[in-house]
């Protein structure tokens, strides 16, 4: 039985062929394949964990505050946690 569902699968071949249409010529083994792919997920999922902490801040949950070298920390906002929806 495969232990991967369709959605998963389907996925990753919208994910490979969208690389392709960027790099018409890339060739790679499926090991750097996989690296590309986590890369780049990497990269969409500290852009989606910057959105959501962004709206936490803004929703006055979560607080923010600049470190010396220019990021940002994170942390529990004066109101404390809501309820997830």
């Amino acid at each position: 039985m495969d232990p991967y569902s369709a959605n998963e699968l389907s996925r990753i071949i919208l994910d490979i062929q969208g690389y392709l249409e960027k790099h018409p010529r890339a060739s790679d083994t499926a090991e750097g394949v996989m690296h590309w792919l986590a890369r780049q997920r990497y990269e969409n999922m500290l852009e989606l964990v910057g959105l959501a902490l962004e709206r936490l801040v803004q929703e006055g949950v979560m607080e923010k505050r600049k470190m010396p070298d220019g990021r940002w920390v994170y942390s529990l906002g004066h109101e404390g946690p809501r309820p997830a929806k």
